[in-house]
């Protein structure tokens, strides 16, 4: 098959046709990809950013919020802004768990040990020395060990009986009170206070 020799006149009218169809193709990407941006955003999908007190917090693809404090990463399912209408009243900070064991209690032992007591372990784990659980009297119907608030740390998850959630502290004791499904946002209130987040 023979090619046919073209003009320079027509060699540049495909290379314009070229272009132009590149361009087209191009722009159309670009579109698509804009598009998807947009989508995302509508989608909730965007990843979030917010500054509180200096601090900032990005909210990673799993919708948890990741932040940094004198250099240690730390983790939590909300963010300062979702936990200020929660009542803390503490004093105790991190340096009281520090190197100290830390024990949990309430009633019953499944509620304790779900998502409140675990976004509490997942920030403090590494300082403190060991965590369990314990009973706060002999009448306790699981077989821990009995501690007291004067001489022990420890964190009491309490359901609330009137939709009311706050942590409070007697003694070395620190009370969550939290309603059904709010134990987790309790719990990062509490992680925001001793870490210095809020006050």
């Amino acid at each position: 098959m023979i090619r046919k020799i073209m003009s320079a006149e027509e060699l540049e009218k495909k290379e314009h046709k070229n272009k132009v169809i590149m361009s087209i193709v191009l722009g159309v990407i670009m579109l698509l990809s804009t598009a998807g941006y947009f989508v995302m955003d509508f989608s909730g999908q965007k990843l979030s950013t917010l500054s509180y007190n200096n601090i900032k917090f990005s909210q990673n693809e799993y919708g948890l919020w990741d932040f940094a404090l004198n250099g240690v990463a730390y983790q939590t399912a909300f963010n300062p802004e979702e936990t200020k209408n929660i009542s803390t009243i503490i004093t105790n900070n991190l340096n009281s768990y520090t190197n100290q064991p830390l024990y949990f209690s309430g009633e019953p032992i499944e509620k304790i040990s779900g998502s409140g007591m675990q976004e509490i372990l997942k920030n403090i784990q590494s300082i403190v020395s060991r965590s369990n659980y314990a009973c706060l009297t002999e009448n306790c119907s699981q077989n821990y060990a009995i501690k007291d608030c004067k001489s022990d740390n420890i964190i009491v998850f309490k359901e609330s009986e009137n939709n009311d959630t706050s942590v409070t502290q007697q003694d070395n004791c620190v009370i969550i009170t939290y309603t059904n499904s709010e134990a987790q946002r309790v719990a990062d209130a509490f992680v925001f206070r001793i870490l210095g987040v809020t006050n």
